[in-house]
């Protein structure tokens, strides 16, 4: 049976509600890392106070389920899909299988099992069960943004996952890699607490992303990643480090997290500050400087894969 026009509207007010809360992400393969382009339904938000309701979800599966023979009532159905179908509903009801999800309940394709990259050896078969899984597959990517958590050797996304990078500024580029400031989306970065670090950019959320370019650029990658794994691996090292929160490949594109260093270069630290003129001043001064050498001297102690060349780009600037 065909949906009724009251269900029909019930169910594109839910699948506009759903897109008004999408923002712009970037896949690390995108041609213009600069353009976020792809829409993703950020973390917790079908969780969110808009959606938070039984009514509101009652309401729906009535409306996606009409006509449709009922294993069990609306408000048991709501438990389910609360309890860790909520993406798996919310991605059939976008792509108009909604009628599906007794299935999908049934045969355990649940939340934690997105993104299905191979199609499901349960998945509904016979009938329009190739289209139903062309379109499932097409569309969850919009819900499977992934977290960004400290991977200290490197980490590999599929293709298609959208990452939850909202604001993405090019900073330059070099001979092997172009530079960018980025913004992670607070529901998913989970970079800084992951690593047991302390923020100390004003940004938060901020980091910056070092993409490597397309020619040698597994060779560049490998070699940069071992560099920054190399200063990092001896304990704690010194503060005057730019942090290093690891490696991500996806597709043919690598590229390297580090922390954003708002202050500037060390040329810039001179440019924008009065030389000391008070003793308290020059103590600082000089303690900073003191403290600027320790990094140095560690970057040149752990180990010849860290180049004179890395070692300028690691360090904070004085007093940073």
């Amino acid at each position: 049976m065909d949906q009724s026009p009251a269900d029909l509207v019930v169910v594109q007010d839910h699948n506009r509600r759903v897109r008004n809360e999408c923002l712009l992400g970037v896949r690390l393969n995108d041609p213009d890392l600069r353009i976020p382009k792809h829409s993703f339904v950020p973390a917790g938000t079908l969780e969110s106070d808009k959606f938070a309701k039984d009514s509101y979800w009652e309401t729906l599966v009535e409306s996606v389920l009409q006509g449709s023979d009922f294993s069990s009532p609306p408000r048991d159905y709501v438990a389910a899909i609360r309890s860790g179908f909520l993406r798996v509903f919310c991605i059939l009801v976008d792509i108009g299988y909604g009628r599906y999800f007794d299935w999908f309940l049934q045969s355990g394709l649940d939340d934690l099992q997105l993104p299905f990259e191979e199609r499901p050896s349960s998945f509904p078969t016979g009938g329009d069960a190739q289209a139903l899984w062309e379109k499932f597959e097409a569309a969850q990517w919009m819900f499977c943004a992934p977290p960004l958590r400290f991977f200290y050797r490197n980490r590999s996304f599929h293709s298609k996952l959208i990452l939850p990078l909202v604001e993405v500024t090019h900073l330059g580029d070099g001979a092997t890699a172009s530079v960018y400031m980025v913004q992670v989306h607070p529901a998913h970065d989970m970079i800084v607490s992951d690593a047991g670090a302390v923020p100390r950019s004003s940004e938060t959320h901020t980091y910056t992303l070092k993409r490597f370019n397309e020619s040698d650029r597994e060779e560049h990658y490998q070699k940069e990643l071992k560099a920054y794994q190399i200063l990092r691996a001896p304990g704690d090292p010194p503060p005057q480090l730019i942090q290093f929160f690891g490696g991500i490949k996806q597709s043919e594109r690598s590229g390297i997290f580090l922390e954003y260093a708002d202050a500037g270069n060390l040329e810039q630290f001179f440019q924008d500050h009065a030389p000391p003129r008070s003793q308290r001043e020059m103590i600082n001064f000089f303690e900073a400087l003191w403290e600027l050498l320790n990094a140095v001297a560690h970057i040149h102690t752990v180990g010849p894969a860290v180049s004179a060349r890395g070692a300028g780009a690691a360090l904070q600037p004085l007093g940073g």
